[in-house]
Formats: structure tokens, sequence, C-alpha cells
């Protein structure tokens, strides 16, 4: 696949999954410009076929970064259920563009401080983050739960 020559600061989305999807929802609704670095080639030519900028491959290779031009990025958020491939992904995409600002999914709150020394400005844990809006939901409804006492 050829390099998307026309894009520059842009944001690289690695990973379509649920997340990407709707990070990618968000970009879109807001004009900004970005491409997907996808594995799954069904996934890749389903967004191929929405008229979505991306790249098949694997974002774990400096090689596939390159082809999403993430040394004219502004950004970078990677989205895999894998704590370290999103590690292996910030580590390589800081050292081929030091200004990038970079987003991570992470999956367990033990890697968290790894991820921000590894290069990462913004980390979440997206099963907290739904954890406490669900929380905040239920004490918002009033609902009369006797307090636990021990």
């Amino acid at each position: 696949m050829k390099k998307p020559e026309t894009l520059e600061e842009h944001v690289v989305v690695c990973g379509y999954g649920k997340i990407g999807e709707k990070i990618c929802e968000v970009l879109e609704q807001s004009k900004k410009s970005y491409i997907v670095i996808e594995e799954n080639p069904a996934i890749a030519n389903l967004l191929r076929s929405m008229k979505i900028k991306v790249v098949e491959g694997d974002a774990t290779h400096s090689r596939v970064l390159k082809m999403a031009l993430i040394e004219k990025a502004k950004a970078l958020v990677t989205t895999f259920g894998n704590d370290t491939n999103n590690i292996f992904v910030i580590l390589t995409a800081r050292e081929l563009n030091p200004n990038l600002l970079i987003a991570s999914r992470a999956v367990s709150e033990e890697v968290v401080s790894k991820m921000h020394r590894a290069g990462a400005e913004i980390v979440v844990l997206p099963e907290v983050v739904g954890g406490m809006e669900l929380g905040r939901e239920m004490v918002k409804r009033k609902l009369k739960i006797r307090s636990l006492r021990v």
C-alpha cells in the first residue's frame, strides 16, 4: 500500500475495534484528519469502502507507522487490548516523532505509569472509566440503598 501523501498534522488511530471506532467518530465529528492502522484485512477493506484512510498492517512495526506518516502526525492513539503492544507502539512512535501527542488504552492499572514513562501523555482504562460512570449513574438516580456498615 502507498503512503497517503496528503496527510499532515493528523491523528494516527491504531486499531479499529470498539474503542477505535468511537475515537474515529469523534475525530470525524470534529473534522480532524486521521488515518487508521488496522491489521485485520476484512476490517481494513470495510474502512476503505467507508472512504476512511487506512494502512493495513501491524502498528508495532515502525515500517507500518511510517506508512501512516507518523513523522508528520500531530497525535497517535493506541487502542489494543494488549498492554505490551500498546507500550511497544508508544515507544516506537515516540522515537519516530518526538513531538507527538500520544494517548493509549490500558488494560491493567499496573502499566499506567510505564505507559507514561514510555511517552504517553494520556492513558485511559476503559473498564475503570465505565465502572465509575455506572456507579455515578446509580448514585445520581438516588436509589434507596442501605449503607454497608462493618
